[in-house]
């Protein structure tokens, strides 16, 4: 590819993301706050950790420490990345990861404690079999970890199956249909990538804000039961 080609395509793709910044802050404001807080909420973390856990090898032995610096941090810049991009089924995939991560790595550290590494928690959890002599299913990791974490009312399994639906195939065609039958037009993420966002988008971008609202209040009440004390700065900040 010529240069001209190279920088044409990165002039295509920032304009893009510089205009859905101007659209989401001018009819979506409230995404773009709650994108940016997931990453203070990481960002916050990471800074705990940092001050109480000062062992040169803890890093490598707990599961999640590794969840913290190398799955949320990066994650929660990529959602907001994505955000801007328009692609938000991939929004909704990274937030899935997130549920499911957090989950695995706070059972890992909880039942293996005695591993060396981190890597090796993971790989005995995995492992793991149901009752029925099955490998065990992500929506039993999930539901293991609600209640380790004293969750009450399932709210990690909700949001997890709520992203799960997020991304099946037949929800994917549904909406395209129905946004055409409804709006004329399919959904922007729909078209190609990076896309302009259009107003029927903001429904789904409601969505997505709630989503993360809720991954945050369980992010906290994780957090706060692993650090021993609450690690985020705007504490009650996601409160109903």
């Amino acid at each position: 590819m010529s240069e001209n080609h190279r920088e044409a395509i990165v002039k295509v793709i920032c304009d893009t993301m510089k205009e859905n910044m101007e659209f989401l802050e001018k009819r979506s404001e409230w995404i773009i706050k709650e994108a940016i807080e997931l990453i203070n909420d990481s960002i916050d973390c990471v800074a705990t950790l940092m001050l109480t856990n000062k062992k040169a090898r803890f890093i490598e032995r707990n599961a999640t420490a590794f969840y913290i610096l190398h799955g949320f941090m990066p994650t929660s810049y990529g959602i907001f990345i994505n955000l801007l991009a328009g692609n938000l089924p991939s929004c909704f995939r990274d937030l899935r990861f997130l549920t499911e991560l957090l989950a695995k790595c706070y059972l890992a550290d909880l039942k293996y404690s005695n591993e060396k590494l981190f890597e090796s928690k993971l790989n005995l959890l995995e492992q793991e079999k149901n009752e029925k002599g099955e490998k065990k299913r992500e929506y039993e990791y999930i539901k293991e970890f609600e209640h380790k974490v004293s969750f009450k009312k399932n709210e990690c399994l909700k949001l997890w199956g709520k992203l799960s639906e997020e991304l099946h195939a037949r929800k994917y065609v549904k909406r395209f249909v129905d946004s055409i039958i409804e709006k004329g037009t399919p959904p922007s993420y729909s078209i190609i990538l990076p896309m302009n966002y259009l107003e029927h988008d903001v429904a789904s971008l409601k969505r997505l804000y709630g989503y993360i609202r809720e991954y945050r209040r369980i992010l906290r009440k994780t957090m706060t039961n692993y650090f021993g004390m609450s690690p985020f700065i705007n504490e009650n900040e996601v409160e109903q």
